[in-house]
């Protein structure tokens, strides 16, 4: 999108908000008794930053009717988003008790009970709240996601003393993430089947509806973007969820996760172009990448310490991408060099001089012992202890003692404000 189209459209928008403004104060003129009318023009004021003539529409309609939708449910997630988690609460609680199954705002006002009785510490009622959206017909992997991280709210300040329980909650958060996996692959499906929007307006309309979120544009194509939401939403719930499984100590089921993430890292990051890289969802990938790398590496070397040959032969492929002469370098292709060196200097290199004499017709007596013994056996011995190196802690050498392996890394820690950074623009929740 160039500069000039995005300025096209701010201005349509500005138009579409004083014709708005315009027919609202009509509207009013015929009717001051109307609520609806006070709540829609309230939007009008949020969006263009006059809160205060916003929340004073807000109220009138309240008072014209106490049990309006739209106007508590507009009220409590104005005073949520200012920090009024109080007041606000006492607004949903009106939306929510009246039981309403078939009013499209229902979702939205649980959804925003659940936020709000999660800054109130009532995990339970917001674990409630969120399966009741989901229950209304709500965006199932949204939910799921919520109500993972209420659980690793209860994990890391309810159930401290009580380690069995937390163990079942997070069993129960890895199950939610896996579902909520599952079914986002079922929504992009879904997403991508349907017919494109013909409404030249209807970012508009979308915004009346939500005056919190940006319109969106509507040239950009639905499916491309839906996949690549998609991409972006995998990569934060394998990461999550590879730290969720180190948490619990299933290392080796940890490290499949995190390469998962890692690998769908490096694919978006290398279709990026020069420009992307300031953009923040680069950024994000790129330092998810690299935790996930840091974190595989620690399994790798300190969690589950496989035997030499399996170090060498299953080392994470994923994390080397090095290049020599156009050729991949592995681990695994390294391993194989080093034997091959070993197995040529044992049974190829002592032979050389006698197969070579006899090849041209004369063998001499000492020819087998020609070879310089000790860099023959250092050579050897420094090869064996290349291919041993993963697997030695220690050698000592007379009296003095070398340590072979660093010190582990500092201990891993998994906050719930981690949990945020990985999944919280999928939730409207900025990383903390």
């Amino acid at each position: 999108m160039t500069e000039k189209t995005k300025k096209e459209i701010e201005k349509e928008i500005e138009k579409e908000i004083e014709k708005a403004e315009e027919v609202f104060d009509k509207a009013l003129e015929i009717n001051p008794k109307n609520p609806m009318v006070y709540n829609n023009r309230a939007l009008v004021f949020i969006k263009t930053k006059h809160y205060g003539k916003g929340k004073r529409d807000l109220k009138i309609a309240l008072r014209i009717n106490p049990k309006c939708i739209s106007a508590n449910l507009n009220l409590a997630q104005f005073l949520f988003n200012f920090g009024n988690v109080k007041d606000s609460y006492k607004h949903i609680k009106e939306v929510t008790k009246q039981k309403l199954s078939n009013d499209p705002n229902i979702i939205d006002a649980w959804s925003l009970q659940g936020q709000i009785e999660i800054e109130l510490l009532k995990y339970d009622d917001a674990i409630n709240s969120f399966n009741e959206a989901i229950f209304q017909g709500g965006e199932d992997s949204l939910f799921l996601l919520w109500i993972a991280y209420v659980k690793y709210l209860k994990v890391e300040f309810t159930l401290e003393r009580n380690p069995v329980k937390q163990k079942e909650l997070m069993h129960s958060i890895i199950n939610d993430l896996e579902k909520a996996l599952s079914v986002s692959e079922k929504e992009k499906t879904t997403e991508s089947e349907k017919p494109k929007s013909k409404n030249k307006k209807e970012w508009f309309k979308k915004w009346f509806k939500k005056w919190k979120k940006e319109p969106k544009n509507e040239k950009r194509e639905p499916k491309n973007e839906n996949a690549n939401e998609f991409i972006e939403k995998k990569i934060a719930i394998d990461c999550t969820l590879g730290c969720i499984y180190y948490k619990i100590a299933d290392y080796h089921t940890s490290k499949m996760k995190l390469l998962d993430c890692i690998k769908l890292c490096k694919e978006q990051n290398e279709k990026a172009n020069p420009e992307d890289y300031k953009e923040p969802a680069y950024v994000k990938r790129k330092g998810i990448e690299n935790s996930a790398t840091e974190l595989v590496l620690k399994i790798w070397n300190y969690n589950i310490k496989p035997i030499w040959w399996r170090w060498w032969l299953d080392y994470p492929e994923k994390l080397t991408n090095k290049k020599i002469f156009g050729v991949l370098v592995t681990y695994k292709r390294i391993f194989g060099v080093l034997v091959t060196s070993i197995f040529i200097l044992l049974f190829f290199h002592p032979l050389y001089p006698v197969l070579f004499n006899r090849t041209v017709g004369s063998v001499q007596k000492g020819d087998f012992f020609s070879v310089n013994w000790v860099i023959y056996i250092i050579m050897i011995a420094l090869l064996i202890f290349i291919i041993l190196a993963p697997s030695l802690e220690k050698i000592k050498i007379v009296n003095v003692e070398f340590e072979m392996t660093s010190p582990p890394p500092i201990e891993f820690e998994y906050s719930p404000a981690s949990y945020i950074d990985h999944v919280g623009n999928f939730l409207g929740i900025r990383s903390l």
